[in-house]
């Protein structure tokens, strides 16, 4: 049985319909955790939101089939998720791995049973590609799965896909799509507070999302740059790119950033 909840506010409601895209019903608590956010113009059409029986999870007219899809997805990323902790609990033993967290669908519990997993890694300052050769390395060693390029088959690889240098971790594309992605993000190693200078630098999410992460001011604003690896870093750079220069596609690479693997789904927007 379907029933009509006619009690959620109008931004409530729009953040059903824009959760409808990636076919992702809400839970209760998700209600106010993804209420849309100010700079966000509400969409003039009706929008008609029902909820289950047990008003655990709430969509748009029509799409209860979700919520099954939702709780299959759910247990698929619950199997899942050790493996990314692993890989995560490795990396973090290098030095200049300053955090590392899943991202995606799997920071969402969204994961099909085909689905990799999305890796997200903040380097120390100066030192992105020697951080990433050597995260590469040691992933291999250790002999956990890693997709690459043009690879059809993904299913529970590592998909190491946005590495960033914890000197640049301002965000330049600021959207609707862009602000869930980072607000979504789940920690699985953390130092020198760079998950919270990663919000802070990108507090501009919460005019989209005010309420899904707390953004607080870190402690240590300037980050020191790591000259232990200067030359290395230059060489392991252009070692690098010109490696990937011919399979790069619509990839960004930079020296203090890098993001493989973009998602080829449009970004929603109202």
């Amino acid at each position: 049985m379907v029933l009509l909840t006619p009690q959620l506010n109008l931004r409530q409601k729009a953040s059903v319909f824009y959760h409808d895209f990636f076919d992702y019903p809400l839970a209760e608590y998700e209600l106010d955790k993804w209420i849309l956010g100010e700079a966000v113009k509400i969409p003039k059409q009706k929008i008609i939101v029902d909820h289950d029986q047990q008003k655990e999870f709430y969509f748009l007219r029509g799409r209860s089939s979700l919520v099954k899809k939702r709780k299959k997805n759910t247990e698929f990323s619950n199997k899942k998720f050790s493996r990314a902790q692993w890989a995560a609990c490795w990396l973090g033993c290098l030095p200049t791995v300053k955090m590392v967290a899943l991202t995606g669908s799997m920071a969402m519990s969204n994961a099909n049973e085909n689905s990799d997993l999305d890796l997200m890694v903040i380097a120390s300052k100066g030192a992105l590609w020697t951080t990433r050769l050597l995260s590469l390395c040691l992933l291999k060693i250790l002999g956990f799965p890693i997709r690459r390029a043009g690879e059809k088959e993904q299913k529970d690889k590592l998909c190491l896909n946005l590495w960033m240098d914890e000197g640049d971790l301002v965000w330049g594309e600021k959207n609707l799509f862009v602000a869930h992605e980072i607000a979504q993000i789940i920690p699985l190693a953390i130092k020198d507070e760079a998950y919270e200078r990663f919000l802070w630098e990108n507090s501009w999410i919460k005019d989209y999302w005010p309420n899904a992460v707390e953004t607080v001011k870190p402690k240590r604003q300037q980050v020191p740059k790591s000259r232990l690896f200067v030359g290395i870093e230059v060489l392991a750079f252009w070692l690098q790119y010109l490696y990937m220069k011919r399979k790069i596609t619509s990839e960004k690479v930079g020296r203090t950033r890098a993001q493989f693997h973009p998602s080829k789904r449009a970004n929603p927007e109202f």
